[in-house]
């Protein structure tokens, strides 16, 4: 019998949640501390942050207040494309959510996910000034390129391949961690090669691509040979778009499980298909070292927790 039961499991998985978002707050803006961990070195995905905040700001008031703030200062530099594409990963509720943030955005491109009623809490917002973004610091990459060159897939596609570094990505691998489809990305890919930011590897076995860091971009980003050269300091690529999508989901089952009094037989039967269904994705996101295994003889929940404990350990190597 499992000593991990859904109460605890689903504290331990908003602990970690609301870790890695003020964590990832913090690196973008003062009114934000970090509570456990701090992510000095890893990129910041905006929409999957901003989709996990959404679903805590109900344990995290604070949280509703500073995605008010950041609505209406900063949503020009959020894809709406990504969050809508990201939000299908994480649970249901996150989408009522999405319409209140657009309500409370100034910028044209999220009037058409805005509602005038968005059923969501009505408890008074407290209004702060956010100030500028920490758009200097490493994890901001993203944002920083997006202010330069636009929001769109050619400046995330190049923040993907830079946060990269020495490693080729697939087609496969860039659609998935964006959000857009690989034929998309493949005419992105190859005007960021024709502009000589990128490179393409033909023979391999499938089709890759990596930055190239002498091609002028900053001045010349950093080098592959000494990577602790660098004209800007480059974040590590994380997989946020896997790893926030899977406690969302696993926050909301353990509490779902825990508020209906399920048995024991329909906690582990229905502990098992949730892992059978989400265990993949941090697989394939690298998120997860693969054990060969989808689902072992172990109880369902101890083997969640499990999982719980080396995302943790993978996301405190973020330093």
């Amino acid at each position: 019998m499992s000593s991990v039961t859904p109460s605890s499991l689903a504290n331990d998985a908003r602990a970690l949640a609301l870790d890695c978002a003020w964590a990832q707050w913090a690196a973008l803006t003062h009114l934000a501390a970090p509570i456990d961990l701090h992510l000095d070195t890893a990129i910041v995905d905006p929409e999957a942050l901003v989709l996990l905040s959404l679903l805590l700001w109900d344990d995290e008031r604070r949280l509703r207040d500073l995605m008010y703030a950041f609505a209406t200062s900063h949503a020009k530099l959020l894809s709406v494309h990504r969050i809508q594409t990201l939000g299908a990963e994480f649970p249901g509720r996150g989408l009522t959510r999405v319409a209140e943030f657009a309500s409370w955005a100034r910028h044209p491109s999220w009037k058409r996910l805005a509602t005038s009623d968005t059923g969501v809490s009505a408890d008074p917002l407290r209004r702060k000034d956010l100030g500028p973004l920490r758009l200097a610091h490493a994890p901001a990459l993203q944002l920083r390129l997006r202010l330069a060159f636009g929001v769109g897939l050619k400046t995330d596609l190049l923040t993907h391949l830079m946060c990269r570094r020495t490693e080729r990505s697939t087609l496969a691998e860039i659609a998935q961690a964006l959000g857009y489809t690989e034929k998309n990305s493949r005419i992105a890919a190859d005007d960021l090669v024709d502009a000589g930011f990128v490179e393409r590897d033909d023979y391999s076995a499938r089709t890759t691509y990596r930055f190239l860091s002498g091609g002028g971009l900053f001045g010349g980003a950093r080098n592959h040979e000494d990577p602790q050269s660098a004209a800007v300091d480059v974040p590590q690529w994380y997989p946020w778009y896997a790893i926030f999508p899977f406690l969302a989901h696993l926050y909301d089952f353990c509490r779902r499980a825990d508020d209906s009094a399920w048995s024991t037989v329909v906690v582990d039967s229905k502990a098992r298909d949730f892992l059978e269904a989400q265990y993949p994705r941090l697989i394939r996101s690298g998120a997860l070292p693969w054990a060969g295994r989808a689902v072992s003889e172990r109880p369902p929940l101890d083997e969640l927790a499990s999982h719980l404990t080396q995302l943790r350990a993978t996301i405190s190597g973020a330093k």
